[in-house]
Protein backbone atom coordinates (compact mmCIF):
# COMPACT_ATOMS: atom_id res chain seq x y z
CA UNK A 1 0.00 0.00 0.00
CA UNK A 2 1.32 3.42 -0.98
CA UNK A 3 0.29 6.79 0.43
CA UNK A 4 -1.24 9.68 -1.51
CA UNK A 5 -0.05 13.10 -0.32
CA UNK A 6 -1.47 16.43 -1.51
CA UNK A 7 1.02 19.29 -1.87
CA UNK A 8 0.25 23.01 -2.06
CA UNK A 9 2.46 26.04 -2.35
CA UNK A 10 3.12 29.31 -4.12
CA UNK A 11 1.79 28.30 -7.53
CA UNK A 12 -1.48 27.75 -9.38
CA UNK A 13 -1.74 23.99 -8.92
CA UNK A 14 -1.86 21.21 -6.37
CA UNK A 15 0.41 18.19 -6.76
CA UNK A 16 -0.53 14.71 -5.60
CA UNK A 17 2.44 12.54 -4.68
CA UNK A 18 2.61 8.78 -4.27
CA UNK A 19 4.89 7.62 -1.46
CA UNK A 20 5.65 3.89 -1.34
CA UNK A 21 7.57 2.99 1.82
CA UNK A 22 7.42 -0.72 0.94
CA UNK A 23 9.47 -0.42 -2.25
CA UNK A 24 13.20 -1.05 -2.01
CA UNK A 25 14.31 1.66 -1.76
CA UNK A 26 11.14 3.63 -0.84
CA UNK A 27 9.86 5.83 -3.67
CA UNK A 28 8.26 9.27 -3.94
CA UNK A 29 6.75 10.26 -7.29
CA UNK A 30 4.21 12.61 -8.85
CA UNK A 31 0.78 11.03 -9.35
CA UNK A 32 -1.06 14.00 -10.88
CA UNK A 33 -1.58 17.78 -10.69
CA UNK A 34 -4.76 19.86 -10.37
CA UNK A 35 -5.67 23.58 -10.49
CA UNK A 36 -5.52 25.18 -7.04
CA UNK A 37 -6.49 28.79 -7.63
CA UNK A 38 -3.58 31.05 -6.66
CA UNK A 39 -1.07 30.30 -3.89
CA UNK A 40 -2.72 27.52 -1.91
CA UNK A 41 0.11 27.92 0.59
CA UNK A 42 -1.75 26.21 3.45
CA UNK A 43 -4.05 23.20 3.17
CA UNK A 44 -6.40 21.84 5.84
CA UNK A 45 -8.19 18.49 5.66
CA UNK A 46 -11.81 18.11 6.70
CA UNK A 47 -11.80 16.45 10.16
CA UNK A 48 -14.20 13.63 9.22
CA UNK A 49 -14.32 13.48 5.40
CA UNK A 50 -11.02 12.55 3.76
CA UNK A 51 -12.29 13.63 0.34
CA UNK A 52 -12.58 17.31 1.33
CA UNK A 53 -9.69 19.76 1.68
CA UNK A 54 -9.55 23.54 2.14
CA UNK A 55 -6.75 25.83 1.01
CA UNK A 56 -5.73 29.44 1.36
CA UNK A 57 -5.44 31.78 -1.60
CA UNK A 58 -2.49 33.77 -0.27
CA UNK A 59 -2.73 36.93 -2.37
CA UNK A 60 -3.55 40.58 -1.66
CA UNK A 61 -7.27 39.96 -2.09
CA UNK A 62 -7.15 36.86 0.08
CA UNK A 63 -9.46 33.90 -0.13
CA UNK A 64 -10.11 30.29 0.81
CA UNK A 65 -10.96 27.54 -1.67
CA UNK A 66 -12.57 24.17 -1.04
CA UNK A 67 -11.68 21.05 -2.99
CA UNK A 68 -13.10 17.58 -3.52
CA UNK A 69 -10.44 14.88 -3.79
CA UNK A 70 -11.05 12.09 -6.29
CA UNK A 71 -9.98 8.46 -5.70
CA UNK A 72 -6.87 9.00 -7.84
CA UNK A 73 -5.82 11.92 -5.61
CA UNK A 74 -6.68 14.69 -8.07
CA UNK A 75 -8.55 17.74 -6.78
CA UNK A 76 -11.48 19.78 -8.09
CA UNK A 77 -12.33 23.29 -6.85
CA UNK A 78 -15.86 23.49 -5.41
CA UNK A 79 -15.99 27.02 -3.98
CA UNK A 80 -13.80 30.05 -3.37
CA UNK A 81 -14.69 32.89 -1.00
CA UNK A 82 -13.02 36.06 0.25
CA UNK A 83 -11.27 36.28 3.63
CA UNK A 84 -11.76 40.07 3.59
CA UNK A 85 -8.07 40.63 4.15
CA UNK A 86 -4.63 40.30 2.62
CA UNK A 87 -2.29 37.34 2.55
CA UNK A 88 -4.10 34.55 4.42
CA UNK A 89 -1.29 32.30 5.68
CA UNK A 90 -3.42 29.73 7.48
CA UNK A 91 -6.80 28.02 7.31
CA UNK A 92 -8.31 25.45 9.66
CA UNK A 93 -11.58 23.58 10.05
CA UNK A 94 -13.20 23.67 13.49
CA UNK A 95 -14.41 20.53 15.23
CA UNK A 96 -18.01 21.78 15.05
CA UNK A 97 -17.78 21.02 11.29
CA UNK A 98 -19.64 24.27 10.62
CA UNK A 99 -16.83 26.81 10.48
CA UNK A 100 -13.62 27.28 8.54
CA UNK A 101 -11.31 29.93 10.01
CA UNK A 102 -8.64 31.82 8.07
CA UNK A 103 -6.00 34.25 9.33
CA UNK A 104 -4.86 37.15 7.12
CA UNK A 105 -1.19 37.68 7.88
CA UNK A 106 -0.68 40.96 6.00
CA UNK A 107 -3.79 42.83 7.11
CA UNK A 108 -3.94 41.60 10.70
CA UNK A 109 -7.44 40.17 10.66
CA UNK A 110 -9.29 36.89 10.22
CA UNK A 111 -12.56 35.44 9.04
CA UNK A 112 -14.93 32.74 10.29
CA UNK A 113 -16.35 31.20 7.11
CA UNK A 114 -19.56 29.13 7.37
CA UNK A 115 -19.71 25.70 5.76
CA UNK A 116 -22.90 24.70 3.98
CA UNK A 117 -24.64 21.44 4.87
CA UNK A 118 -22.76 19.47 2.21
CA UNK A 119 -19.58 20.04 4.23
CA UNK A 120 -17.56 21.35 1.29
CA UNK A 121 -19.23 24.50 -0.07
CA UNK A 122 -18.07 27.72 1.61
CA UNK A 123 -20.39 30.67 2.26
CA UNK A 124 -19.28 34.28 2.38
CA UNK A 125 -18.24 35.27 5.93
CA UNK A 126 -20.99 37.24 7.69
CA UNK A 127 -20.04 40.62 9.21
CA UNK A 128 -20.03 39.13 12.71
CA UNK A 129 -17.55 36.50 11.51
CA UNK A 130 -14.78 39.00 10.81
CA UNK A 131 -11.99 39.27 13.40
CA UNK A 132 -9.68 42.24 13.94
CA UNK A 133 -6.38 42.16 15.85
CA UNK A 134 -4.05 44.97 16.87
CA UNK A 135 -0.67 45.53 18.45
CA UNK A 136 3.00 45.73 17.56
CA UNK A 137 6.39 44.57 18.79
CA UNK A 138 9.95 45.85 19.14
CA UNK A 139 11.18 44.39 15.83
CA UNK A 140 10.56 47.35 13.54
CA UNK A 141 11.25 45.29 10.42
CA UNK A 142 8.57 42.67 11.16
CA UNK A 143 6.34 43.89 13.98
CA UNK A 144 4.86 47.25 13.07
CA UNK A 145 1.36 45.75 13.19
CA UNK A 146 -0.55 42.57 13.96
CA UNK A 147 0.28 39.48 11.89
CA UNK A 148 -1.90 36.50 12.93
CA UNK A 149 -0.25 33.35 11.61
CA UNK A 150 -2.35 30.40 12.78
CA UNK A 151 -5.50 29.36 14.60
CA UNK A 152 -6.05 26.20 16.65
CA UNK A 153 -8.59 25.02 19.18
CA UNK A 154 -7.90 24.88 22.90
CA UNK A 155 -8.95 21.38 23.84
CA UNK A 156 -7.37 21.80 27.27
CA UNK A 157 -10.04 23.95 28.87
CA UNK A 158 -12.69 24.58 26.20
CA UNK A 159 -12.66 23.23 22.66
CA UNK A 160 -14.73 26.22 21.57
CA UNK A 161 -11.86 28.53 22.51
CA UNK A 162 -9.52 29.46 19.65
CA UNK A 163 -5.83 30.29 20.03
CA UNK A 164 -4.19 32.64 17.51
CA UNK A 165 -0.40 33.17 17.54
CA UNK A 166 0.25 36.75 16.39
CA UNK A 167 3.78 37.28 15.08
CA UNK A 168 3.35 41.05 15.01
CA UNK A 169 2.09 41.68 18.54
CA UNK A 170 3.94 38.93 20.50
CA UNK A 171 0.65 37.52 21.76
CA UNK A 172 -1.39 34.37 21.48
CA UNK A 173 -4.94 35.67 21.33
CA UNK A 174 -7.67 33.72 23.12
CA UNK A 175 -11.03 33.86 21.32
CA UNK A 176 -14.37 32.60 22.57
CA UNK A 177 -17.61 32.05 20.71
CA UNK A 178 -20.55 34.26 21.61
CA UNK A 179 -22.92 33.24 18.79
CA UNK A 180 -22.86 31.07 15.66
CA UNK A 181 -19.98 32.03 13.34
CA UNK A 182 -18.86 34.62 15.89
CA UNK A 183 -15.70 34.80 18.00
CA UNK A 184 -14.45 37.64 20.17
CA UNK A 185 -11.13 38.32 21.88
CA UNK A 186 -11.43 37.19 25.51
CA UNK A 187 -7.78 37.48 26.53
CA UNK A 188 -4.27 36.62 25.43
CA UNK A 189 -1.12 34.77 26.43
CA UNK A 190 1.81 37.17 26.42
CA UNK A 191 4.90 35.99 24.54
CA UNK A 192 8.51 37.17 24.96
CA UNK A 193 8.92 40.59 23.37
CA UNK A 194 10.33 40.46 19.87
CA UNK A 195 9.97 36.68 19.66
CA UNK A 196 7.41 36.58 16.84
CA UNK A 197 5.05 33.71 17.77
CA UNK A 198 4.14 31.78 14.63
CA UNK A 199 2.53 28.36 15.27
CA UNK A 200 1.59 26.30 18.30
CA UNK A 201 0.40 22.96 19.66
CA UNK A 202 -1.05 21.64 22.92
CA UNK A 203 0.40 18.72 24.86
CA UNK A 204 -1.05 17.02 27.92
CA UNK A 205 1.30 15.11 30.19
CA UNK A 206 0.52 11.45 30.94
CA UNK A 207 -0.99 10.61 34.30
CA UNK A 208 1.87 10.28 36.76
CA UNK A 209 2.54 7.27 38.96
CA UNK A 210 1.73 9.28 42.08
CA UNK A 211 -1.79 9.87 40.77
CA UNK A 212 -1.45 13.62 40.18
CA UNK A 213 -3.60 15.09 37.43
CA UNK A 214 -2.21 15.51 33.92
CA UNK A 215 -1.17 19.04 32.95
CA UNK A 216 -1.73 20.67 29.57
CA UNK A 217 0.88 23.05 28.16
CA UNK A 218 0.92 25.22 25.06
CA UNK A 219 4.08 25.16 22.94
CA UNK A 220 4.78 28.05 20.59
CA UNK A 221 7.47 28.24 17.91
CA UNK A 222 8.86 31.77 17.54
CA UNK A 223 10.03 32.80 14.09
CA UNK A 224 12.00 35.90 15.09
CA UNK A 225 13.71 34.50 18.19
CA UNK A 226 14.14 30.94 16.85
CA UNK A 227 12.84 29.40 20.04
CA UNK A 228 10.16 27.07 21.36
CA UNK A 229 8.41 28.03 24.58
CA UNK A 230 6.42 25.93 27.04
CA UNK A 231 3.62 27.72 28.92
CA UNK A 232 0.72 26.82 31.15
CA UNK A 233 -2.74 27.56 29.82
CA UNK A 234 -5.20 28.01 32.70
CA UNK A 235 -8.84 28.51 31.85
CA UNK A 236 -9.98 32.06 31.18
CA UNK A 237 -12.49 31.78 34.01
CA UNK A 238 -9.77 30.99 36.55
CA UNK A 239 -8.20 34.45 36.32
CA UNK A 240 -4.76 32.82 36.63
CA UNK A 241 -2.03 34.23 34.40
CA UNK A 242 -0.26 31.72 32.11
CA UNK A 243 3.26 30.90 33.26
CA UNK A 244 6.34 30.59 31.05
CA UNK A 245 7.90 27.27 32.07
CA UNK A 246 10.85 26.86 29.70
CA UNK A 247 12.46 28.02 26.45
CA UNK A 248 14.82 26.19 24.08
CA UNK A 249 16.57 27.38 20.89
CA UNK A 250 15.66 25.79 17.56
CA UNK A 251 18.68 26.59 15.40
CA UNK A 252 21.50 24.04 15.14
CA UNK A 253 24.80 24.67 16.95
CA UNK A 254 26.81 27.25 15.02
CA UNK A 255 23.78 28.41 13.06
CA UNK A 256 23.23 32.08 12.28
CA UNK A 257 20.28 33.45 14.23
CA UNK A 258 19.92 36.35 11.78
CA UNK A 259 19.40 34.20 8.66
CA UNK A 260 17.62 31.10 9.98
CA UNK A 261 13.91 31.33 10.82
CA UNK A 262 11.87 28.72 12.70
CA UNK A 263 8.56 27.86 11.07
CA UNK A 264 6.48 24.81 11.95
CA UNK A 265 5.80 22.77 15.08
CA UNK A 266 4.12 19.34 15.19
CA UNK A 267 3.31 16.90 17.98
CA UNK A 268 3.80 13.20 17.38
CA UNK A 269 1.06 10.90 18.60
CA UNK A 270 1.30 8.00 21.03
CA UNK A 271 0.26 4.69 19.44
CA UNK A 272 1.37 1.09 18.99
CA UNK A 273 4.75 2.21 17.63
CA UNK A 274 5.43 5.17 19.89
CA UNK A 275 5.21 5.21 23.68
CA UNK A 276 6.00 8.92 24.04
CA UNK A 277 5.05 12.15 22.27
CA UNK A 278 7.76 14.43 20.90
CA UNK A 279 7.73 17.83 19.22
CA UNK A 280 9.10 18.32 15.70
CA UNK A 281 10.12 21.85 14.74
CA UNK A 282 11.36 23.08 11.36
CA UNK A 283 14.08 25.61 10.66
CA UNK A 284 14.36 27.35 7.27
CA UNK A 285 16.78 29.42 5.21
CA UNK A 286 19.87 27.74 6.67
CA UNK A 287 22.81 28.32 4.27
CA UNK A 288 24.41 25.03 5.32
CA UNK A 289 24.89 22.90 2.16
CA UNK A 290 23.26 19.95 3.95
CA UNK A 291 20.04 21.94 4.17
CA UNK A 292 17.59 23.02 6.85
CA UNK A 293 17.06 20.97 9.98
CA UNK A 294 14.04 19.46 11.66
CA UNK A 295 14.51 19.61 15.43
CA UNK A 296 13.24 16.87 17.74
CA UNK A 297 12.22 18.27 21.13
CA UNK A 298 11.13 16.51 24.31
CA UNK A 299 8.02 18.36 25.54
CA UNK A 300 8.40 17.95 29.30
CA UNK A 301 10.96 18.77 30.48
CA UNK A 302 11.59 20.88 27.39
CA UNK A 303 14.81 19.66 25.79
CA UNK A 304 16.32 19.50 22.28
CA UNK A 305 17.07 15.86 21.43
CA UNK A 306 18.23 15.95 17.80
CA UNK A 307 18.89 18.20 14.80
CA UNK A 308 18.26 16.35 11.52
CA UNK A 309 19.48 17.75 8.19
CA UNK A 310 17.02 17.41 5.31
CA UNK A 311 18.78 18.63 2.16
CA UNK A 312 15.95 21.16 1.73
CA UNK A 313 16.07 24.96 1.79
CA UNK A 314 13.15 26.89 3.22
CA UNK A 315 11.01 24.40 5.21
CA UNK A 316 7.83 26.37 5.77
CA UNK A 317 5.48 23.46 6.27
CA UNK A 318 5.58 19.77 7.14
CA UNK A 319 3.03 17.16 8.18
CA UNK A 320 2.97 13.87 10.05
CA UNK A 321 1.28 10.87 8.40
CA UNK A 322 1.25 7.14 7.82
CA UNK A 323 -0.90 4.45 9.39
CA UNK A 324 1.02 4.88 12.67
CA UNK A 325 2.06 8.52 12.15
CA UNK A 326 5.56 7.20 11.50
CA UNK A 327 6.46 9.61 8.68
CA UNK A 328 6.91 13.37 8.30
CA UNK A 329 6.82 14.96 4.86
CA UNK A 330 8.70 18.24 4.50
CA UNK A 331 9.16 20.67 1.62
CA UNK A 332 11.77 23.19 0.56
CA UNK A 333 10.05 26.40 -0.47
CA UNK A 334 13.37 27.72 -1.78
CA UNK A 335 14.93 24.54 -3.18
CA UNK A 336 15.41 20.82 -2.68
CA UNK A 337 11.89 19.63 -3.46
CA UNK A 338 10.18 17.38 -0.92
CA UNK A 339 11.39 14.65 1.42
CA UNK A 340 9.89 12.04 3.72
CA UNK A 341 11.46 11.40 7.11
CA UNK A 342 10.74 8.43 9.36
CA UNK A 343 10.36 8.75 13.12
CA UNK A 344 12.89 6.34 14.66
CA UNK A 345 14.21 5.50 18.13
CA UNK A 346 10.71 5.74 19.52
CA UNK A 347 10.26 9.15 17.90
CA UNK A 348 13.42 10.64 19.43
CA UNK A 349 15.15 10.91 16.04
CA UNK A 350 14.43 11.06 12.31
CA UNK A 351 15.94 9.49 9.21
CA UNK A 352 15.47 10.32 5.52
CA UNK A 353 13.64 7.56 3.61
CA UNK A 354 12.64 9.19 0.28
CA UNK A 355 12.95 12.47 -1.60
CA UNK A 356 11.88 14.06 -4.87
CA UNK A 357 13.39 17.19 -6.39
CA UNK A 358 11.26 18.08 -9.40
CA UNK A 359 10.81 21.41 -11.15
CA UNK A 360 7.13 20.48 -11.47
CA UNK A 361 6.67 21.02 -7.73
CA UNK A 362 6.90 24.79 -7.30
CA UNK A 363 7.65 26.28 -3.85
CA UNK A 364 6.02 23.49 -1.76
CA UNK A 365 4.81 24.75 1.62
CA UNK A 366 1.93 22.56 2.80
CA UNK A 367 0.83 18.92 2.83
CA UNK A 368 -2.20 16.72 3.48
CA UNK A 369 -1.94 12.94 3.81
CA UNK A 370 -4.91 11.68 1.76
CA UNK A 371 -4.75 7.99 2.58
CA UNK A 372 -3.49 4.84 0.93
CA UNK A 373 -3.68 3.71 -2.68
CA UNK A 374 -3.84 -0.03 -3.24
Amino acid sequence: MAYKILVGGYSTFLTTLLFNPYASPPTLEILNQSPSGINASWLAPHPTNASIVFGTQEIDAGGVASYVIQPDGSASIVSNVSTYGSGPAYVGVLSNLRDVVAMNYNSGNGAVIPLELDGVTLSEPPPQGLLAFSGSGPNTARQLSSHPHMVFQNGATNSQELLVPDLGSDKVWRLTSTAPNTYDIAGYIQQPLGSGPRHGVLYTTPESEDGSDPTTYVYIVHELANTVTQQTIPSLASGIEPELIATVPTIPPGGDNTTIAAAEILLGSVNALYDESYLYVSNRWDPNPLGDTVVVVNPNPLEVLAQVRTGLYGIRGMMIGGNQDQYIIVGGQGSGGVAVLERIDGGRNLTLVASLNSSLIEAPTTFVWLGQLA
